[in-house]
């Protein structure tokens, strides 16, 4: 983790987490029996605001 931050969660609360990979990771993968849903964007999106650019999902 680049950027260490102290979080207070509840149990069963719904989180977000970002993860940003400099080159290219390959297929994403899923889990048949999940029932997340999973957004991607390309590129570097730490100072974006807003969801726009998180146009990519997955529900599996």
């Amino acid at each position: 983790m680049s950027d260490a931050e102290a979080l207070s969660t509840s149990p069963l609360e719904k989180l977000t987490v970002t993860l940003y990979f400099a080159d290219h990771t390959g297929p994403a993968t899923f889990h048949r029996f999940t029932t997340a849903t999973t957004y991607r964007a390309p590129g570097r999106h730490l100072t974006d605001s807003g969801s726009d650019a998180f146009r990519t999902f997955t529900n599996a």
